[in-house]
């Protein structure tokens, strides 16, 4: 009665594929580089509040860039091979 009404079914459509993580990596990778590289290059023109920096800390900004862009050739590589 159940498998009638396809409670319980398996469904073999998994959303993006079986590569859901690989995406996921590339997308967050790509995000961390370039959102920091921006922080770096154009910083906000004026503070919303008190405690916010003119800058982003370079240091920081340029770890973040390099982990973003290594987590995002992580997740091309894997869904290219």
């Amino acid at each position: 009665m159940l498998s009638e009404l396809g409670v319980g079914a398996h469904h073999d459509h998994v959303f993006l594929g079986e590569d859901l993580l690989a995406w996921l990596v590339l997308a967050v990778g790509a995000a961390m580089a370039v959102g920091n590289a921006l922080a770096l290059i154009r910083p906000p023109e004026r503070r919303r509040h008190d405690d916010d920096l003119t800058q982003a800390p370079v240091g920081r900004a340029v770890v973040y860039i390099v982990l973003g862009v290594i987590a995002a050739i992580w997740g091309l590589a894997t869904l290219v091979t």
